[in-house]
């Protein structure tokens, strides 16, 4: 790695690491696994409801939420030795939020679909809220939309209507002038929560995702405008413990980190709640969805290495809107 790129790699972390985001540096060393299947085994986990405090000789109280990487058992299991030295009673642990939710490739080029955000979203025979009710669909639920100028406030679907209050529906867009006919780009459509994978002009793929929870140009919300993914972590550290007067957060290891200057996209295993904003300004994914975005996306992550800065003109444009 060229002394440039190790140079934009340190910047974009050093960017993200006041409470306007949730990178920080220094990475903590630990190469993440290279498959899903290990991502998915990696011991991640998180404090239970009434927090931990860590035993000597570096004591810390832990609120319930934090995530830690157990990296070895001790005293017959009954303390957990985790990524970054901590000593916890494995008692105060529980396991991840592993979320089984992922994105739908896209055949054709279409895009006519969209996400159940609400838990019992009604479908109903006709577009009124006192027409008969079809069915309900759970959150997260898939639905493939038949219709998009229906009435105002309302999608048509396969079973029926329903209301664009409870639907996450991804909205196309153009590309952008520096992206070639056939290169890979990003699109995060903040108003849907979703992100679409695009190959020059073709939908390719799309998910939910949960960006920034702040009003545009605040300290929490996702950097809208056109951006290049300056460099990847296969696991970094987030945490926000040295501020005051904010919401803390703590994770160990956060997976399949892509930086877009303070902010970036990146997996979690500590909230399903795709489709709403829940961060503090960065992209979050389900795994599945950040092992296949980070595997697609420039630059390139070298075998054997746990980190990598983009050269040059920068990796993969993401667009966020």
């Amino acid at each position: 790695m060229s002394r440039r790129a190790l140079l934009a790699l340190a910047l974009a972390l050093l960017a993200c690491s006041d409470e306007k985001a949730e990178e920080r540096a220094p990475a903590s060393g630990a190469t993440a696994p290279l498959t899903l299947q290990g991502l998915l085994a990696h011991p991640f986990r998180l404090i239970k409801e009434g927090g931990a405090r860590a035993l000597p000789p570096r004591e810390k109280t832990l609120l319930p939420g934090f995530g830690v990487t157990v990296r070895q058992l001790a005293e017959g299991g009954a303390i957990a030795l985790t990524a970054s030295g901590l000593r916890l009673r494995s008692a105060d642990l529980e396991p991840p939020l592993l979320s089984p939710f992922e994105g739908v490739e896209l055949t054709g080029g279409k895009l006519e679909l969209a996400w159940v955000v609400r838990a019992g979203a009604p479908v109903q025979r006709e577009p009124s809220a006192s027409a008969r009710l079809v069915a309900r669909r759970e959150r997260l639920s898939l639905v493939a939309l038949l219709e998009r100028d229906g009435p105002v406030g309302w999608y048509r679907t396969r079973e029926g209507w329903m209301r664009e209050a409870d639907l996450a529906v991804p909205a196309r867009s153009s590309r952008p002038g520096e992206v070639g006919p056939e290169e890979l780009w990003l699109d995060v459509h903040l108003p849907s929560q979703t992100l679409v994978v695009y190959r020059g002009d073709r939908p390719i793929f799309a998910t939910l995702v949960s960006a920034g929870v702040g009003a545009p140009g605040s300290a929490f919300a996702t950097p809208t405008g056109t951006h290049r993914i300056t460099g990847k972590r296969l696991m970094t550290p987030m945490s926000n413990l040295e501020h005051r007067g904010v919401v803390y957060y703590f994770y160990e290891e956060v997976p399949l980190a892509q930086f877009l200057g303070r902010v970036s996209l990146h997996g979690v295993y500590w909230h399903d709640g795709f489709g709403q904003a829940r961060s503090h300004g960065c992209i979050n994914l389900s795994l599945r969805d950040a092992f296949r975005l980070f595997s697609l996306s420039e630059p390139r992550l070298p075998r054997g290495q746990s980190e990598v800065a983009a050269a040059g003109r920068g990796g993969t444009v993401v667009r966020v809107r």
